[in-house]
C-alpha cells in the first residue's frame, strides 16, 4: 500500500476502530483518496465482518455512496481505500 500511496499524517475522521487519513497517489499527485485504517485487535481474530463489509462495497455503485477502490491488509491493520 505504502508502495503505491502517501499518507497523510493528520486525521479527518475517527470512529470506534478506525481512524480515516487523507492519501494521494504516488502515480498521479492529483488523484485523492480517503484510507480507512482498522485495527484488527477489536475483532479478536474474526474479520470476517470487515471482509463483509468490504464485500458489500464492492458491489456498490452509485452517486450517493462513496467508491471503493481497493483493500490491503498486513498482521496488524487491514486499509480500505475508497474515494476521497
Amino acid at each position: 500500500m505504502k508502495e503505491k500511496y502517501n499518507i497523510d499524517n493528520d486525521v479527518f475522521g475517527c470512529g470506534g476502530f478506525s481512524k480515516v487519513f487523507r492519501g494521494r497517489s504516488k502515480e498521479d499527485r492529483e488523484f485523492m483518496v480517503a484510507i480507512k485504517v482498522i485495527s484488527k485487535s477489536h475483532f479478536h481474530g474474526n474479520t470476517s465482518i470487515i471482509h463483509n463489509e468490504i464485500n458489500i462495497l464492492k458491489q456498490l455503485d452509485h452517486p450517493r455512496v462513496i467508491k471503493y477502490y481497493e483493500t490491503y491488509e498486513n498482521s496488524k491493520y487491514l486499509y480500505i481505500v475508497m474515494e476521497y
